[in-house]
């Protein structure tokens, strides 16, 4: 039986369907990554599972329990918000200990999850003698404090900056595998959801287009939506010429492109997108398909340099080590080559 079980969820705003009709699943000790654009319903979503908005449809269940008649504070969750909302005339240990000030023990309690966030010695310190990352650890410990059987997360780190989120988000990872709690994180930054969560979920509109470990997300993309959403991906339009068991073939203004068959149904005439990431573009050898492109700029970023290129099919980027390009310029004339096992196709009429 998993932790936590969604299903067929909505959620309305007048005209506007916030959730719409969202499943999802979370195993004891799993972290899970919600991940999507700003307006998806990600936020809505989390505050529908600690009740703070009632859905209009749906079930949801933690550890067997039916949530929905439950008011916010007896459903056992911890919520850590995006602004902390840390309570600014209280201490380090009177915020922690907020939850749970009238339990037995407390004291104790707070002295355990101090250590544990690594706040140890600013007991006493008042939110605003604080750093943002310590600010967001004591969040992190308050909501812990009444011993929740699910930890939801409205993107804690989106406030920090580069260097602090990336420790935080190591920091998130190690507390939560250490009290082994299923999570719900919620964030709109690809690179902080494959770090810190076991499995992600890709919405989009209200909906979950994809669910699966970071690695098959990225590599293994199942809409038109999570393979432009994730990675950065060059995409071309074109119309299906020729299908077989093997290969697609595409006309894209005029060139011929090949993809490897996905099980998925295409006829010739249909208009489709394909999709190839950025990493995954190479410069041609011989004897290769290509196709020809020019050089607008080269973008350093350290080891890696993104190569922008013009082309007949479109823009395109080409991202490759550092010690490769350093020949490259603008104005440049070179080729290059979409691997067709690396490429992805679904229908135009599918992305939205």
């Amino acid at each position: 039986m998993p932790e936590l079980a969604v299903s067929d969820l909505h959620k309305s705003f007048g005209d506007v369907h916030a959730v719409n009709g969202l499943d999802l699943t979370l195993a004891e000790g799993e972290i899970l990554a919600l991940l999507g654009p700003s307006g998806c319903g990600k936020t809505t979503t989390l505050r529908l599972i600690a009740g703070f908005d009632r859905p209009d449809q749906g079930t949801i269940v933690l550890h067997g329990r039916d949530l929905l008649p439950l008011p916010p504070e007896k459903r056992k969750i911890g919520f850590v918000f995006q602004n902390y909302a840390l309570f600014p005339h209280m201490t380090v240990a009177q915020n922690i200990a907020y939850g749970i000030r009238y339990a037995p023990r407390h004291t104790e309690r707070v002295r355990e999850l101090i250590v544990l966030v690594d706040l140890s010695g600013l007991e006493r310190r008042y939110p605003r003698e604080l750093s943002s990352g310590q600010c967001q650890r004591v969040a992190l410990a308050r909501a812990l404090a009444p011993q929740p059987r699910l930890l939801l997360l409205d993107e804690p780190l989106s406030a920090l900056d580069a260097k602090l989120r990336e420790s935080l988000r190591r920091e998130i990872r190690r507390i939560q595998q250490e009290v082994k709690l299923a999570t719900l994180h919620v964030t709109h930054d690809q690179d902080e959801a494959m770090a810190i969560s076991d499995r992600m979920a890709v919405m989009h509109a209200g909906r979950i287009e994809q669910i699966g470990t970071p690695s098959e997300i990225y590599s293994h993309p199942e809409s038109a939506f999570v393979a432009s959403f994730i990675g950065h991906a060059n995409v071309i339009a074109g119309t299906i010429t020729s299908v077989s068991e093997e290969r697609l073939e595409m006309d894209a203004s005029g060139t011929m492109l090949r993809a490897a068959a996905s099980g998925r149904d295409f006829h010739p005439g249909e208009d489709v997108l394909l999709f190839c990431k950025e990493e995954k573009l190479r410069l041609a050898d011989d004897g290769q398909k290509t196709v020809s492109a020019r050089v607008i700029i080269a973008e350093y970023h350290g080891e890696t340099v993104i190569v922008h290129l013009e082309s007949r099919i479109g823009p395109l980027r080409l991202r490759m080590p550092a010690g490769m390009a350093s020949n490259m310029s603008a104005g440049m004339q070179v080729s290059v080559c979409l691997p067709p096992e690396e490429c992805d196709v679904f229908p135009q009429k599918t992305l939205s």
